[in-house]
This record gives C-alpha cells, sequence and structure tokens, in this order.
C-alpha cells in the first residue's frame, strides 16, 4: 500500500521485515527530545489529549488516532515517541501537523526510509519517520519540529476483529507494559529507561518511561466507535471501561468513553454479539471518493440445536506400531476416547488402527448408542 506525499517535507513509514509482544505496572506513550531547543539533555514533551475515532463495518475496524503534543522549545528539536498499536492493524495513512504545515507519508522500506529522513533532517526540513519495532509497538521520530508550536499526529490503521465464542472483540491498546530485557548493556540507540543489550538490540526503542507505582497518567483520551455490524447485535460491552452505547438500529451503534473514565491505564476493550437465530447475510457498501466496494457478510450463529446439525462419521484411526508404545500410545487412546464420547445423536463412528498393516474394528460403521460406544471403547482399551 502506497502513501502520496503531497508536500515537500518529509513524513515516511518504515517497517521492519519481520512485521506480523508482562509484567506488572503499566508503561504510557511518550514524547521525549532527543536533540536540539535549549537543552540536548533528554526531556519529555507533554501529550495533551489522545483522539480515538474507530468505525466498524462488519468485522473490519477503521480507526483513527490523533495526538496532541506541548513544545515549548526555544530552539528546532528532535523528538522519538513510542506508542501502542493493536499487534494485526495494518497502518495505512499518516499525518503530522505543526503549525500551518500539513505532511502526508509514504510507505517505504526501513532502510530506505531512515535514509530519507536523516537527509531531510541534515538539510533543516521537517520529517518525521514512523518504525514498527515489534507487531504490536511503533516510534515516531520527528526532526526539525519549529519551536512554540503544538504538535499533532493522526495515525490510521485498519484491523480485523476477533470472534471466540459468538462474540466480536475490539480492542485499543492504550498502554505499553513494560518488558523483561536480559543480556549485557551495549549501549544506546534509542531513548527508552533501558540500555541495549546483546540479547535485545533495540531495548532502548522500546522501553518508554513506566507510571510509577500511585501515580496516573498526566493525560487523558477520548474514545468513539462507530458500529455497523451488517447484522443484528446484542450485548454491546465493555469489561474494562464505563461506556456511553445509543443504538440507532438492530445493526448500528455509537460508543462513546464515558467522560468519568479517560485515564488511559489500560487497554479499551469492546465487545459485542451477533443477534442471529440461524444465519444472517448482509452488503455493506463502502465509498471513497469516486472508488468504492462492497463487503458481503455471512453470519451464522454461535449455536445450532443438535436436531438441525447434519449427523457426522467420525473414523478414528490410530497408529499401533513399535514406535507408538508407551507414552504415545497412551496419549492416543485418550484422545479417542475422548472424541468418541463427544458424538452428537445420529452420529456413526468406525475405528481403524495401523502398523505394517491396517484393521477396520468393525463391520460397518456403528450407531452412537451406549452399547456401541462401550464397544468402542473396548476396541480402544485393546489396542497395543
Amino acid at each position: 500500500m502506497k502513501l502520496i506525499a503531497k508536500l515537500v517535507p518529509v513524513l515516511l513509514l518504515a517497517f521492519s521485515p519481520a512485521v506480523f509482544a508482562q509484567p506488572q505496572d503499566r508503561g504510557e506513550g511518550s514524547l521525549q527530545v532527543v536533540s536540539g531547543g535549549d537543552t540536548d539533555k533528554p526531556r519529555i514533551l507533554p501529550l495533551k489529549h489522545t483522539d480515538v475515532k474507530a468505525q466498524i463495518s462488519g468485522f473490519v475496524a477503521e480507526v483513527s488516532v490523533t495526538q496532541v503534543f506541548g513544545n515549548t522549545s526555544d530552539g528546532p528539536i528532535e523528538a522519538v515517541y513510542v506508542f501502542p498499536l493493536p499487534e494485526n492493524a495494518a497502518v495505512n495513512a499518516m499525518t503530522l501537523t505543526v503549525a500551518d504545515r500539513v505532511i502526508k507519508g509514504q510507505i517505504k522500506k526501513r532502510e530506505e526510509a531512515r535514509r530519507v529522513y536523516e537527509k531531510a533532517k541534515a538539510e533543516g526540513r521537517t520529517a518525521a519517520l514512523l518504525d514498527q519495532e515489534r507487531p504490536n509497538i511503533f516510534t515516531q521520530s520527528v526532526a526539525n519540529i519549529p519551536p512554540g508550536h503544538e504538535i499533532r499526529v493522526t495515525l490510521k490503521y485498519i484491523q480485523d476483529l476477533a470472534y471466540d465464542h459468538g462474540e466480536y472483540k475490539f480492542v485499543f491498546p492504550m498502554t505499553i507494559g513494560p518488558r523483561y530485557i536480559p543480556g549485557e548493556k551495549t549501549g544506546r540507540t534509542g531513548t527508552g529507561w533501558s540500555d541495549d543489550t546483546d540479547k535485545v538490540g533495540d531495548a532502548s526503542r522500546i522501553t518508554p518511561p513506566v507510571v510509577k507505582p500511585g501515580q496516573r497518567s498526566g493525560r487523558d483520551i477520548s474514545v468513539e466507535v462507530s458500529l455497523d455490524a451488517g447484522v443484528a447485535v446484542k450485548n454491546i460491552r465493555s469489561a474494562s471501561h464505563q461506556i456511553k452505547v445509543a443504538v440507532s438500529g438492530p445493526a448500528k451503534a455509537e460508543i462513546t468513553l464515558a467522560a468519568e473514565d479517560r485515564i488511559p491505564n489500560k487497554d479499551f476493550l469492546l465487545t459485542y454479539e451477533p443477534d442471529v437465530k440461524m444465519a444472517a447475510a448482509a452488503a455493506l457498501a463502502h465509498k471513497d471518493g469516486k472508488e468504492g466496494y462492497l463487503t458481503l457478510l455471512v453470519q451464522p450463529a454461535a449455536d445450532f440445536p443438535l436436531t438441525l446439525i447434519t449427523p457426522k462419521e467420525l473414523v478414528i484411526t490410530i497408529d499401533v506400531s513399535g514406535s507408538m508404545s508407551g507414552f504415545p500410545m497412551e496419549t492416543a487412546k485418550a484422545t479417542a476416547l475422548k472424541c468418541l464420547e463427544g458424538m452428537n445423536p445420529g452420529d456413526t463412528f468406525q475405528i481403524m488402527s495401523f502398523a505394517s498393516g491396517n484393521r477396520l474394528h468393525f463391520i460397518r460403521p456403528l450407531k452412537n448408542t451406549p452399547e456401541n460406544v462401550a464397544r468402542g471403547r473396548a476396541a480402544i482399551n485393546s489396542l497395543a
């Protein structure tokens, strides 16, 4: 995916080749001056506010994150910001606004992006570089930021929602957990609390300042989620934060973070369930300028009555060769017994064992009855 840079200043998105991570205390993103201004001593610039707007269409979320920083320096500075994103996020746009200048980005390979950034910095141009350090950690370097102006960064990404046990889950990470950094110190390439080590060569780039026990973050965050699930939904809730939900239709709702719960000290978790009896289908239209596309969605129910589940034939095949003696054989037999006990009414089963040859233990598949299951259990237990 390519982003077009429309202005002379430079904004680059760089990704490492291995794109696509638990300690108790939690860390937060920070913007730290690494050079310039009234002193070259590293210092933190205040993050005034984070604004998150997400549009969920079907099972895909398009998220826009805008962060505003204060800057009281009396000269041009270079700063680095470390912040979290979901592990499955695909960044597709980034905009940097300083004073009256709006800079849009291009996606390039990491090494090329670094070269362009360093060249622009040396020429005195405002430049920014976004690096993906880990699947869920990004660092952003900004060079030649003019003094006395707010810094506004807007980052856009797309992610698919996790679906499990009849529930969709949208997660927005608000913190970065401090990491265990093993190894011997080797120097420093970033501005984090840890030095680089021979085990973690970029440790100083992925260890932002940690909020101390008993303290809270000095910033706040707003979250707005526009949900269009395509099919009817129910039980819209957050296990992590207080939210306000305004339902505008069977499949649509607007969700906002409650004003009294805007401290970014834990990840935001939003879940909802499709309200589907059997199965539902939907077509979701999307348009961006003159271009558009459709998303076709088929959503089955999370559970079906046993009477509606098509009977199946279960064939249990077990290797009884000499290499399976002992623990492997006992494990295979235990797994087979569990499968046998988990059949639905109307299912049939057959058991086959093999070594140098193979053997079917029953002339034909047996129906799932207590008597037949007992025969199957005896056949499995007799294997050696």
